[in-house]
């Protein structure tokens, strides 16, 4: 987290819609972060928004299986850039959370910057 400020560059602040905000990385090979949904949804649609510089080449998106594992539903390869991306999912992700595993950084060291993480779909009853 960027300058220990949990404030300002904590894991929530992706979720917030503030372009003054974002959630830095720690540096590493792998980087993940788990959105925890609090109910069953079906998520169809991603939308992330990089700091350009400080995206990967790959996310790979993942939902918890009943062994405690995680099970990859599809893998994304967003753009260098700072605009917002959308991603459809190839199937539908039913689940009570998400996990986005970045892979291949554009940084040296490993970090990557987020501005924005949505998921829309909708409510399983």
């Amino acid at each position: 987290m960027l300058q220990n400020n949990g404030k300002l560059y904590g894991a929530q602040t992706a979720l917030e819609d503030s372009d003054s905000r974002c959630w830095n990385s720690n540096q590493g090979e792998h980087q993940f972060y788990i959105v925890k949904f609090g109910r069953a949804v079906k998520v169809v649609e991603i939308k992330l928004q990089f700091q350009a510089g400080f995206s990967s080449e790959i996310i790979r998106v993942q939902v918890p299986t009943t062994d405690g594992s995680w099970e990859e539903v599809d893998e994304l390869e967003p753009r260098d850039t700072l605009g917002l991306q959308t991603f459809l999912l190839e199937k539908p992700a039913e689940c009570s959370e998400l996990r986005l595993e970045f892979e291949d950084f554009k940084d040296f060291y490993g970090r990557i910057t987020i501005y924005r993480i949505q998921a829309w779909g909708q409510e399983i009853e």
